[in-house]
């Protein structure tokens, strides 16, 4: 009984492992592909920048509350930073083709330049941001 209760626990974290897997790879092969057209996907009354960084959160998702304030510092500190709501804003998460929250995409000169998917400390956010 205990093994195959252990083996179904294996199996059951191996196709979570897995699941993750697969989306973060799918973000990164984002990286390089043209960015939609900023005119499409900013918020009324933000002007686009050269470097713009988009942060896609969900206020149900716990990781998305740990890095939320880190980008409100980051929002006040530096112009072009904008927060996606995916529930609220969907066809623009769409648009970026983001699959999990937290998600964050650096835009430069309108293509994706880089992006990083789940938790990120301050100092990680800084270099993000800044490379």
């Amino acid at each position: 009984m205990m093994n195959g209760l252990f083996v179904a626990l294996l199996v059951f974290l191996l196709l979570v492992a897995g699941f993750q897997t697969v989306l973060l790879i799918r973000a990164k092969k984002q990286q390089g592909r043209a960015a939609p057209p900023l005119s499409e996907v900013l918020p009324e009354g933000v002007t686009p920048r050269p470097k713009m960084l988009f942060y896609f959160y969900s206020e149900h998702c716990g990781h998305c509350r740990k890095v939320t304030p880190l980008i409100e510092t980051l929002e006040r500190e530096h112009d072009g930073v904008v927060k996606v709501d995916v529930r609220r804003q969907l066809a623009t998460a769409r648009r970026f083709g983001v699959k999990v929250t937290p998600s964050l995409y650096r835009v430069e000169k309108g293509a994706i330049a880089a992006v990083h998917v789940g938790e990120i400390n301050r100092q990680h956010l800084q270099q993000f941001f800044s490379d």
